[in-house]
């Protein structure tokens, strides 16, 4: 099965590497996103319940219940500085709020410098996790693929939903935040997909930036080790009209940073190999907005993430 999934991949690309771009490639890239994944324009109206507040030194913790595509809501943290900056970061991390909210990470030295701070749980992923999904044989390392299938038979890929998800939120910050503040989102591990799904469709934000970003659906046909993780935030059927690089590239003059993208594997990719990966994008006039860094080390990931926020 690996082996005939490799060869009717590899076929795909070829095809897609022939095909001859679209004049408005943006426009039709949005079109096929949608048509794929089962994405759905959320509902305008924003459902918010605030849920208590605790301090930290120079910054507050709010929470918040925000309600998402269905009968559920969003667990949200809003952790809001002292003095702000007038500028807000969404971060969506695959590890869940819980972790991404700790001492000395990104979200605490963001607020410490006076940026407010948005941390949800996405479907899937921390008090949003797998539910009643808990065993058999569809669990592998803890990701329950049924999830995914499930995805499948009702044309909804959980890629679709949590887009729909992300501009939930970016509609409860612009109307919860202050006002004409620039907007951020950052997103670490497998939400890296999430994020530029999210934004090739309608992008509300200033600036993003990926942290370890998968280089490509390819990847995951092409690994035959690859992390289970990366499949529920893969769209079934991608493969036939785009893969990853080609959001990257509707959107490299928007202002996106990768840091340290890598393999299905969980394998960082070299410099060299980055810059052919997302060649398109680079050799664009518009390419200056995007910026590919690779082996950074965790401090300097920290780093490289302020200073392009900032």
């Amino acid at each position: 099965m690996f082996s005939l999934n490799e060869k009717r991949a590899k076929e795909l690309a070829e095809r897609r590497s022939k095909a001859k771009p679209a004049a408005n490639f943006s426009d039709e890239l949005r079109k096929k996103i949608i048509a794929v994944s089962g994405f759905t324009k959320p509902a305008g109206k924003t459902d918010v319940i605030f849920s208590g507040r605790l301090h930290r030194p120079g910054y507050a913790v709010e929470k918040y219940l925000v309600k998402g595509g269905g009968d559920y809501h969003l667990p949200v943290l809003w952790l809001k500085p002292a003095q702000s900056t007038g500028k807000t970061v969404l971060l969506l991390d695959d590890q869940g709020k819980a972790q991404a909210a700790q001492k000395d990470k990104l979200a605490d030295r963001l607020a410490s410098q006076g940026y407010e701070v948005v941390m949800p749980d996405l479907s899937g992923i921390g008090e949003l996790g797998s539910g009643f999904i808990n065993g058999g044989d569809s669990v592998i390392e803890g990701v329950p693929l049924n999830l995914w299938f499930f995805g499948m038979l009702t044309h909804k890929s959980l890629v679709a939903t949590r887009a729909e998800e992300i501009m939930v939120l970016a509609e409860f910050i612009r109307k919860n935040g202050t006002a004409g503040a620039v907007m951020t989102a950052a997103a670490v591990g497998t939400l890296t997909s999430d994020l530029l799904h999210a934004a090739d469709i309608q992008n509300p934000f200033d600036k993003l930036v990926l942290v370890q970003p998968l280089i490509s659906y390819q990847s995951i046909v092409e690994e035959r080790l690859y992390k289970p993780g990366f499949a529920l935030s893969a769209v079934p059927g991608a493969l036939a009209e785009y893969d990853l690089p080609d959001l990257v590239e509707t959107l490299s003059g928007k202002g996106i940073l990768l840091i340290n993208p890598i393999t299905a594997a969980g394998k960082e990719v070299n410099q060299q190999r980055a810059d052919s990966i997302y060649q398109r994008a680079l050799k664009q006039k518009q390419g200056a907005g995007l910026s590919v860094q690779c082996g950074l080390r965790h401090e300097e990931m920290l780093e490289s993430a302020l200073s392009w926020i900032k």
